[in-house]
């Protein structure tokens, strides 16, 4: 029997080592965890890649930016996906 494929889940972060574990342990049992190196890559991906589900913002890394992008999101009619926003 063939598994169904995995969404696929966005990581706006540094570095995917940053993304926390228990979070990313979480999420990768349901989703695939992209990860993006800044906020303009992750535009990029969301652009590129309709097969992402969902995304996570971490707002302590590139803060305004991060915003922008949510903001972007949210009043875009392209994408209707929920954002989860981390930060410490």
């Amino acid at each position: 029997m063939r598994m169904p494929a995995k969404k696929q889940f966005e990581t706006i972060d540094e570095y995917i080592k940053t993304f926390p574990k228990d979070v990313q342990t979480i999420l990768e049992k349901k989703y695939e965890v992209i990860s993006a190196s800044d906020v303009f890559q992750g535009m990029h991906l969301l652009r590129t890649n309709k097969r992402i589900s969902a995304l996570v913002v971490d707002l302590d890394f590139q803060p305004q930016q991060s915003w922008d992008l949510i903001e972007n999101i949210k009043s875009s009619k392209m994408y209707r996906i929920p954002v989860i926003v981390l930060t410490t």
